[in-house]
């Protein structure tokens, strides 16, 4: 249920948050062959900030016909938020028929990445500056399973854009050079709305590729 403070309109509901499935390495394969005819298409969420922009970019990942969502290892009042009445709420009910799953605390960001690109191919949403590509660009494989990793940070992290297949730049005025390496970031400060509408365009040119 909501904040006590929150305002309705007379009608309030009390739900119990969501427990998503636990992803395990051996249930990786089973997963993506449960789709059967269609090719998987996922979405891996490598950092949130808020549950209300998780449940923008929900509504925009059942609204695209993607299959699962994954969330890294969150600890259990972090389930409770983002998997709560906020998320379900800003999600427009989405949240309520998709499939969300959540890494185990031993398998890390990275660990799953290397894991799934034995499955998937992967795309991030937001990569250095010089080594991004516009969507106009973007050529995934029309016969093997996508996963779009979605980042919300202040600053992209090059370990895991080295170990996607693709970067798609989604325009942002946020830039950051970290003084370690000189490569410019472009990074989602968050899933607003409209952010959440550019995604539903590289999830609707993905699916229209694989399927």
């Amino acid at each position: 249920m909501g904040h006590r403070d929150a305002v309705h309109q007379g009608i309030v509901l009390d739900v119990s948050p969501h427990a998503p499935t636990v992803l395990e390495e051996s249930k990786l394969q089973e997963f993506v062959k449960e789709t059967h005819a269609k090719t998987p298409v996922w979405v891996f969420v490598e950092k949130v900030k808020d549950y209300r922009e998780f449940g923008n970019l929900l509504r925009a990942c059942h609204f695209f016909g993607v299959d699962r969502v994954i969330l890294p290892n969150l600890l259990p009042q972090q389930v409770t938020n983002w998997m709560g009445a906020e998320t379900s709420k800003a999600s427009c009910g989405a949240m309520e028929l998709m499939k969300v799953d959540m890494l185990p605390a031993d398998w890390s960001n990275l660990d799953f990445y290397k894991a799934a690109g034995k499955h998937f191919t992967l795309v991030y949403t937001m990569g250095t500056a010089g080594q991004a590509s516009p969507l106009s660009k973007l050529d995934v494989p029309p016969d093997r399973p996508v996963m779009l990793v979605v980042q919300v940070a202040k600053a992209g992290s090059e370990d895991s854009a080295r170990l996607c297949h693709h970067t798609v730049h989604i325009p942002t005025k946020n830039r950051k050079t970290p003084k370690s390496t000189g490569i410019r970031f472009l990074t989602l400060e968050s899933i607003t709305l409209p952010f959440a509408a550019k995604i539903g365009t590289i999830l609707e040119k993905i699916i229209r590729t694989v399927r």
